[in-house]
């Protein structure tokens, strides 16, 4: 049963080509479904409100699960991420946008103040791949600022 968890948490992580780490398996770990299907309709809509808790794997059961999948040839281990085997390049790529989106937000720190001196942004946030950490050379910096009401037309002429 945990083995089949961990490895729907997996494969929905390769769709965007994300490979894991243990820990990231463990915190991102699926829900039991059998557990809450029984009060969702055939609309999606609960039907009970007294939905008891999926049930809980401590983080050792989630490596026995990660060695087993290994084992059985379901799952890669290479540079402390976990992958499917048709993914044997994600965890090289995980990396190497690491190190480059590392880089990047130096850049963006060092030109970040001058957004500062406006006095009507009231804040600026990091979003799109940079924030999801799937960065790479060819991707843009998409950034989210926030203005006061009054001076949000304005603030597009930035």
């Amino acid at each position: 049963m945990s083995t089949d968890r961990v490895l729907k948490t997996i494969i929905f992580f390769s769709l965007q080509h994300v490979p894991l780490t243990s820990w990231e398996v463990y915190t991102y770990l699926l829900s039991d479904t059998t557990v809450w299907q029984r009060h969702v309709s055939n609309r999606y809509q609960l039907t009970d409100t007294d939905v008891e808790r999926t049930s809980v794997i401590s983080f050792d059961e989630v490596l026995q699960a990660l060695d087993q999948l290994i084992a059985a040839g379901e799952l890669i281990f290479d540079q402390g991420f976990y992958a499917l085997p048709s993914q044997v390049k994600a965890p090289a790529v995980r990396i190497a946008g690491y190190i480059f989106g590392r880089r990047r937000e130096k850049i963006i720190n060092r030109w970040a103040w001058l957004l500062g001196l406006v006095p009507f942004v009231r804040a600026v946030g990091l979003n799109g791949s940079q924030a999801l950490g799937r960065q790479s050379a060819h991707s843009d910096i998409d950034l989210f600022i926030m203005t006061d009401t009054s001076r949000m037309w304005t603030a597009r002429l930035f």
